[in-house]
């Protein structure tokens, strides 16, 4: 019998590549799960909040040589994205939350971009 991804394991993968340091991999599989409920249409490869989070998570544990604003951009570009996607497609599932917001601090935070941190929470 097939074992058929669900939302819940591409969230386990994503929160792997997070804690391994590789936040493209993450993105890319989140682009794929997207790209596969397309056709679809199921409950069970909903994106959720969850699985943000652990993109958002990814992209705070990015390992940085030097300080690198552009993480902490990307971040917050992520979330005004889950913003957008709970506003304007009706996906509440995917409004971010305070997991969201603090982890955003911190990756703001991890950088030395007090300024911008204080702003997002």
């Amino acid at each position: 019998r097939d074992v058929l991804p669900d939302v819940f394991l591409y969230t386990t993968i994503v929160t792997m590549y997070a804690n391994t340091g590789h936040p493209a991999k993450a993105r890319n599989l989140i682009q794929d799960l997207a790209s596969r409920n397309k056709g679809l249409q199921l409950d069970s490869l909903k994106p959720d909040v969850t699985l943000y989070n652990a993109l958002v998570n990814a992209l705070a544990k990015q390992p940085l040589e030097t300080p690198d604003t552009s993480v902490a951009e990307e971040a917050g570009s992520l979330v005004k994205q889950m913003e957008r996607m709970a506003q304007d497609s009706g996906m509440e599932a995917v409004a971010p939350d305070t997991v969201t917001y603090n982890t955003l601090i911190e990756a703001c935070l991890r950088i030395g971009n007090n300024d911008k941190s204080a702003r997002e929470g």
